[in-house]
């Protein structure tokens, strides 16, 4: 697997200083970026309204609408994973 571009990674760590999120790890091999914000923070980051949301009796993180990245981050961020918290389906 090829690692992440340098370039590219930069430019997505900008992209999440602008919004005053925090860079908690961030991996060229990975391919990754794990942020940390406030929710407004996050909301403003990706267009989003971040709720709570009861699902069988427990409550958890979703999100209203869909997720919005700039277009030059486009091809460049290909996920956004943790803003909504429900539980995926298993086998």
């Amino acid at each position: 697997m090829l690692s992440a571009d340098r370039g590219d990674m930069d430019r997505v760590t900008e992209f999440a200083a602008a919004h005053g999120l925090t860079i908690v790890e961030s991996s060229l091999a990975r391919r990754s970026v794990q942020v940390a914000g406030t929710v407004t923070q996050m909301e403003a980051a990706f267009s989003v309204r971040l709720q709570t949301c009861e699902i069988g009796g427990r409550e958890y993180i979703c999100y209203e609408g869909p997720l919005s990245i700039p277009a030059a981050l486009d091809g460049i961020i290909v996920a956004v994973l943790g803003l909504d918290q429900r539980p995926a389906a298993r086998r």
